[in-house]
């Protein structure tokens, strides 16, 4: 027999290697295995981007009422029609208003952003507002924490956090490191990602150790255009997947010796948790889950557009192997916390504070 019925939506296409979507697909999944019965709701895919982000509002309501679920998850403003139109539904607001950072971190590093004149006018006042009705506010990072209190009003007692978590299976990844010293790059080949100041780092990397190589996993662009981006004498020594699976990733992780994330923003970074499960040590700039997870017993965060700090560091741990592998040890038990299954329970227990009306 279910507990009950749980509506879990977000403006993204339902694909569970994507983004909100794949982390709804996933909470959605720890709770059925907790006996509870998730119905989804998704943008459609084909359509206007932009109508599409509004019509998910409508879309959620309409299987809010139509479903008469117990209780609700949904992702930022997406929520907005539904606190507003059934106010008695028990609502739970999740990744809080990332999308909002994610432009003023654009802005901040002078990148280019999709984000126009409805995203202001339109989204922000409706995270605001599903912000002070929410039941719970579930945020990624403690910095999220104070940003929702801040910018939205929403109540501290309401805010907690709760990550989002990588499978078991990146924490079993043997260590089978590569010959030569490999520093490992996940990401998209995009401007938020740092990739102005990584061809700098690996520059000064090879500088102070000619035999270093980098793996770029996941770039979504050729070859040819990300290492464009790379001085000449460099190229020679970088790998660029394009595009890698869950099984590629973890083979990437086996090899790698350390692991370097440069983006100027991240909700969350889950590859900065892929990469410190798998036991590698990792440098990082200071934004998602980095602060609160690398310290100087498990890796190294330094500021963005400070290459040499990162190419020190890096050089530091290619050349010190019981560094590393102790680093990589710490990386891997401070990241117990993001398996599936400890996270999967957070989300059954605040579920049910939620529908019941206990205070969080």
């Amino acid at each position: 027999m279910t507990r009950g019925k749980v509506l879990l939506g977000c403006n993204g296409i339902e694909d569970a290697n994507a983004g909100m979507a794949g982390t709804v697909l996933e909470i959605g999944r720890e709770l059925r295995a907790r006996d509870w019965s998730p119905v989804y709701g998704f943008a459609h895919a084909n359509v206007n981007g932009r109508l599409e982000r509004q019509l998910t509002y409508v879309r959620l309501l309409a299987a809010s009422l139509r479903e008469r679920p117990d209780a609700a998850i949904i992702s930022s403003g997406d929520g907005a029609l539904v606190a507003a139109l059934h106010p008695r539904l028990p609502l739970i607001v999740h990744s809080h208003g990332l999308e909002h950072q994610m432009r003023e971190a654009s802005v901040t590093h002078g990148l280019p952003n999709a984000f126009g004149r409805g995203h202001r006018y339109i989204r922000e006042p409706a995270v605001a507002f599903s912000s002070r009705r929410a039941d719970a506010l579930v945020v990624q990072t403690n910095e999220q924490v104070h940003y929702a209190i801040e910018h939205y009003g929403a109540l501290p007692e309401r805010v907690l956090v709760i990550p989002n978590a990588v499978d078991d299976a990146f924490f079993d990844i043997p260590r089978c490191q590569a010959k030569a010293p490999t520093v490992l790059w996940i990401g998209s080949w995009v401007p938020r990602k740092g990739i102005a100041t990584l061809p700098m780092i690996f520059s000064e990397l090879r500088r102070l150790m000619p035999d270093a190589r980098l793996h770029l996993l996941g770039t979504g662009a050729a070859p040819g255009d990300v290492l464009s981006h790379f001085a000449a004498a460099d190229r020679a020594a970088i790998t660029v997947t394009p595009r890698a699976n869950r099984d590629e990733v973890r083979d990437a992780l086996s090899d790698a010796h350390v692991g370097l994330f440069t983006s100027t923003f991240e909700g969350f970074g889950r590859a900065i948790i892929e990469t410190t499960a798998a036991g590698v040590p990792l440098v990082s700039t200071r934004v998602g889950i980095a602060p609160d997870v690398v310290n100087p017993e498990n890796g190294v965060l330094f500021e963005h557009g400070d290459y040499e700090a990162a190419a020190n560091a890096l050089a530091g741990y290619l050349q010190n192997t019981d560094s590393a592998t102790a680093h990589g040890s710490a990386a891997r038990e401070v990241s117990q916390r993001f398996r599936w299954s400890v996270v999967g329970e957070q989300w059954a227990e605040l579920l049910v504070r939620v529908v019941n009306k206990q205070n969080l």
